[in-house]
């Protein structure tokens, strides 16, 4: 296996706990909107 493979699944990993903590930070936002 390649490192580089390793490396992307890492990034995407990370991109999705930011996601995640934007969302739950505008959490107040999204809710008195929908």
């Amino acid at each position: 296996m390649k490192k580089s493979h390793l490396i992307t699944a890492g990034i995407s990993l990370a991109v999705s706990v930011v996601v995640t903590y934007l969302s739950n930070r505008n959490s107040t936002v999204r809710r008195s909107i929908g």
